[in-house]
């Protein structure tokens, strides 16, 4: 978008921050479908899910281990966090703030993240529903581990030491963060033989 004559920065940051809250708006939307499916509420339609005990409430209602989608609280107490402060506070980082702070490369990876956790968060919860969901199993292993490797990587950076000191420690960081991110591009792949064969042999795929 950088590349764009007209490109605003500023358009860009919002247009980002109209991303964040879509993408819980549809999270929330699937959580009300499925507890519409599997539980039938009535008048479900303004249920909100803005912190993660409520999702927690829903997972226990619904019959789920808790422990398979622990991994993912986290990132998305971090998700709905952000969208709160776009919402109702105009992303302002501090009540005495007058202007948003701008959009950075690492809001861009975070987004990736909470990309990853949304898709991710559904296939878990729609394969602990229906174990025969194979494609969703994968899919879910798939984006937890992701998300894993990508939220080392960030910690491993947000460690270094920011004085000029320790360069051959610095050094030896920045070679193990390519390595993690090496191997979470590693797994974005096909699903393993065993799985793949699994999956055409419900669906009747020859393989």
């Amino acid at each position: 978008m950088k590349n764009l004559k007209d490109y605003n920065p500023d358009e860009i940051a919002d247009l980002h921050r109209s991303t964040v809250v879509f993408l819980f708006a549809s999270f929330e939307d699937t959580l009300r479908t499925i507890e519409d499916i599997y539980l039938s509420p009535a008048n479900n339609d303004r249920k909100t899910f803005g912190n993660v005990c409520t999702v927690v409430n829903l997972i226990r209602q619904l019959g789920l281990d808790i422990k398979i989608f622990r991994p993912l609280f986290s990132e998305m107490a971090a998700l709905m966090g952000r969208r709160h402060r776009i919402v109702h506070k105009a992303d302002l980082i501090r009540p005495d703030a007058v202007i948003d702070a701008p959009w950075t490369i690492g809001d861009d990876y975070q987004m990736m993240i909470w990309l990853l956790l949304v898709s991710g968060f559904v296939s878990k919860l729609r394969a602990a529903l229906d174990p025969s969901a194979l494609v969703d199993q994968w899919f879910a292993e798939e984006r937890t581990e992701l998300i894993r490797k990508l939220t080392t990587a960030r910690q491993m950076f947000l460690s270094i030491p920011p004085n000029k000191e320790n360069f051959e420690r610095k050094l030896q960081s920045l070679q193990d963060i390519l390595n993690t991110i090496t191997e979470a591009q590693a797994i974005i792949n096909r699903p393993n033989d065993e799985t793949a064969r699994a999956i055409a042999d419900k669906y009747g795929i020859p393989y």
